[in-house]
């Protein structure tokens, strides 16, 4: 931020070309009511997609664990779908559900829940054989395994794509709004830039990308209470330590 505060100021560059970050934040701040408006819309839809994706993703991959001749059958169409751009066919959900909420909630659930399906599957597949003949020996049932076993051999593999997933949230928010919406970022980004107005459009970028850091900050500190006990958070926390001077 200082580098391009200087270079900005430096070599004198248009504010309609590059403007500093001080006078973003100058604008940011001027325009605060109208960007807070904007930010809750996008990030209702966000979360509220990101979190019914995650939720039938997840139902998925524990139905294709179990079911593996569904998992044959469905994951073919669930890739090919999911190998499209999803502004190819955003604007058809539009025409369905209309410029409202709904769409934009189906088309953030919809990327989300195919990064669910995948970790998911992949979590309930690395459970150690001997642990789970151990839980068998001693009379546990397939419910007793999942709860015991299989759900938090899964987690780190869940929150990877919950991690991933609070990005991509945002963004299929904010871009769905581009194509048709009347509120939110995506539509104040696509209206300043219809009009110009090139300084709005740098305070509403930086507001979306402040909005995805602290998803995503918070997501990852919710991996760390939950997963204290695994590997990836451990060593972490020690490295950390260790750059903090800490014993």
């Amino acid at each position: 931020m200082l580098a391009w505060q200087g270079l900005v100021t430096a070599l004198r560059v248009e504010p309609y070309l590059l403007p500093s970050p001080v006078t973003i934040a100058v604008k940011a701040w001027a325009d605060r009511a109208l960007l807070a408006a904007a930010l809750s819309t996008t990030m209702a839809e966000a979360v509220a997609g990101y979190v019914v994706g995650n939720a039938v993703g997840f139902g998925l991959a524990v139905l294709f664990f179990y079911r593996p001749g569904w998992e044959r059958l469905a994951m073919g169409p669930i890739v090919a779908s999911n190998s499209v751009p999803i502004v190819a066919f955003a604007p058809v959900v539009i025409i369905w559900f209309g410029l409202g909420m709904a769409a934009k909630v189906v088309l953030v659930a919809f990327v989300t829940c195919f990064l669910t399906l995948q970790a998911g599957l992949q979590g309930l597949r690395q459970v150690d054989p001997q642990a789970e003949s151990l839980l068998r020996a001693f009379g546990a049932g397939e419910p007793k395994i999942f709860w015991t076993l299989r759900l938090p051999a899964s987690l780190p593999h869940l929150f990877t794509a919950l991690r991933v997933g609070t990005v991509r949230s945002v963004i299929i928010a904010i871009v769905a709004e581009m194509l048709g919406s009347y509120r939110g970022l995506g539509w104040v980004i696509f209206e300043t830039t219809s009009s110009m107005d090139y300084l709005r459009l740098w305070a509403a970028v930086l507001t979306a990308s402040a909005a995805g850091v602290v998803f995503f900050l918070t997501v990852s500190a919710i991996e760390r209470r939950l997963l204290w006990w695994h590997v990836s958070v451990s060593e972490g926390r020690r490295r950390a330590r260790r750059r903090s001077g800490g014993s």
